[in-house]
């Protein structure tokens, strides 16, 4: 059961930023967020070594600054359990934090990465693979940006040039096309 919905005026105050609230939820989930950091993310089947040690505590205090910004704040609704709204935040902390210090992949991985593109293995990988060689040359992009890059809609967009929306729009169509696709297909 999440915080929330056991005390629904510490809902209310962390949405107003109390700062007693604030330190309730710190509380509550600084060892769940700091177990994320110790051990690194998952990012499509590659997964992201753990920060240095030297760096979990930062990163730990950038999640909780980042979830408790107002935005953050406001856009949890409550309902859902906080855990993997805090998780998320968590996974794009840690990706960013990554992203700055550019990961280099080891000859080993790049060469493995080139051959599962080149052969994919399963018949959906295929499909896939198969479709975006069919797109054209803005939904190729911003298949790149979204789902190679793994940048979010506001980099890609401005990536792209495209506004959110118009770049939400564009994801809509390739989800819909590779549907169609694998309907197709299978």
């Amino acid at each position: 059961m999440t915080l929330f919905r056991e005390d629904l005026d510490l809902l209310r105050r962390f949405r107003e930023g109390d700062q007693k609230a604030l330190a309730a939820v710190y509380d509550a989930y600084v060892s769940y967020v700091a177990a994320i950091v110790s051990r690194g993310v998952l990012i499509k089947d590659v997964r992201l070594p753990p920060p240095p040690i030297s760096a979990q505590d930062d990163l730990i205090q950038d999640v909780f600054v980042r979830a408790f910004s107002e935005r953050a704040r406001l856009g949890y609704d409550g309902l859902r359990e906080y855990r993997p709204y805090l998780a998320q935040i968590c996974r794009n902390v840690i990706i960013d934090w990554a992203r700055k210090r550019g990961r280099e992949l080891s000859v080993e991985e790049l060469q493995q990465h080139l051959e599962e593109a080149r052969a994919p293995e399963t018949p959906f990988a295929r499909v896939v693979v198969e479709f975006v060689a069919t797109l054209d040359t803005t939904l190729k992009a911003v298949y790149e940006a979204r789902y190679v890059q793994c940048l979010g809609q506001e980099e890609s967009g401005a990536l792209l040039g495209l506004s959110r929306q118009q770049l939400r729009t564009q994801e809509k169509r390739l989800r819909e096309g590779l549907a169609t696709r694998i309907k197709e297909g299978a």
